[in-house]
């Protein structure tokens, strides 16, 4: 069994395991007659989120590529999207498809360079953060949710100081690109030794140079001649963060239990931050046990574990199906070039 293979597989035992234990701890058996009593209007709602939350995010790859000068029509941003988020659903972290769209969105346009098309991967999350290192502490305000765990304290701020060090980090080496180029220099000697070939080494190093300028005139070029058009890549960040994130509200609404939708979102957000840390592929386990812990105390047990299922079943389940086949179907189709 190849690696990817091996990710995709725990990923899913994980995730399984962790709801089967939820609905033990419950006191619940799975019953597929409690799990369909769900309204199917409140189901087909939470899967139309879904689909708002990756239309969103495609439509912010277009906009961010607009902004380097290149045109990615919507479709296949969205076929970016899709292999994205089934590598991020199997790779530890939740930020595990970058390297793919960073991939895919350089095949779309010849003239678009590796540097450029890191600059427009990089430049999202980057978005994501500020949104969420924002969100984070104004949520918590607004909902009085204090987290009183150790280890989720301990692994909240190690996930917050990574999100710190990540935005400093992309300001220094996206503004000093001399940085990148001296590290690419002082790695010419090891790799001439490892690789035995200076020819190819010293194109290897010309073409990551080439890149690390790219990467910066793109990324100086998004923050400052064209940040209107980076500033509206806020507005489908924020949109498609809260349409995913209202799905659980939506799934407890089609059960006929109303909770705070509000508290809803901010448990995610806390799961996203933590999900960030690479423990588990997809953050598997991690989501589903942050949900129960935050309202296990408040939800009829009846509920929360059918609701946990269908949330994670949309967000998860459905990315790693619909995820897979435009994977294969991208695979085949280099393959046929």
């Amino acid at each position: 069994m190849n690696r990817g293979r091996a990710l995709l597989v725990a990923s899913i035992v994980i995730s399984i395991l962790s709801i089967g234990i939820i609905y033990y701890l419950s006191g619940m058996t799975p019953s597929l007659s409690a799990i369909t009593s769900i309204d199917p209007l409140y189901l087909l709602l939470a899967l139309a989120l879904h689909l708002c939350f990756l239309l969103l995010w495609a439509l912010r790859i277009k906009i961010l590529s607009a902004v380097t000068g290149y045109s990615v029509s919507l479709p296949r941003a969205f076929k970016i999207v899709l292999v994205g988020a089934f590598v991020a659903a199997i790779t530890p972290s939740n930020i595990g498809g970058e390297p793919v769209r960073i991939k895919m969105l350089k095949d779309t346009d010849e003239e678009i360079t590796g540097g450029e098309a890191t600059a427009i991967t990089l430049t999202e999350r980057i978005i994501d953060l500020i949104v969420f290192l924002v969100a984070a502490p104004l949520l918590m305000l607004v909902t009085g949710l204090s987290v009183t765990n150790p280890i989720l304290v301990k692994f909240l701020f190690i996930s917050l100081g990574c999100m710190v060090v990540g935005i400093f980090l992309f300001a220094v080496f996206s503004v000093r690109r001399d940085l990148l180029e001296r590290a690419v220099e002082r790695l010419r000697a090891p790799l001439k030794r490892l690789l035995k070939d200076e020819e190819r080494v010293s194109e290897l190093s010309e073409r990551l140079i080439r890149n690390i300028g790219s990467y910066s005139d793109a990324v100086v070029q998004m923050f400052t001649t064209r940040r209107k058009v980076l500033l509206a890549s806020l507005l489908p960040t924020v949109l498609m963060w809260l349409c995913d994130m209202l799905i659980p509200y939506v799934l407890f609404l089609g059960y006929g239990y109303s909770v705070d939708p509000v508290m809803v979102i901010t448990t995610q957000v806390l799961i996203v931050i933590l999900t960030l840390v690479p423990i588990t592929p997809g953050g598997s386990g991690i989501a589903e046990f942050v949900f129960y812990g935050f309202f296990s105390s408040s939800v009829p047990p009846g509920v929360l574990p059918n609701v946990i299922l269908l949330w994670r079943g949309i967000v998860f389940y459905l990315n790693l199906v619909v995820g897979g086949m435009a994977s294969i179907r991208t695979v085949m189709e280099g393959e046929e070039r």
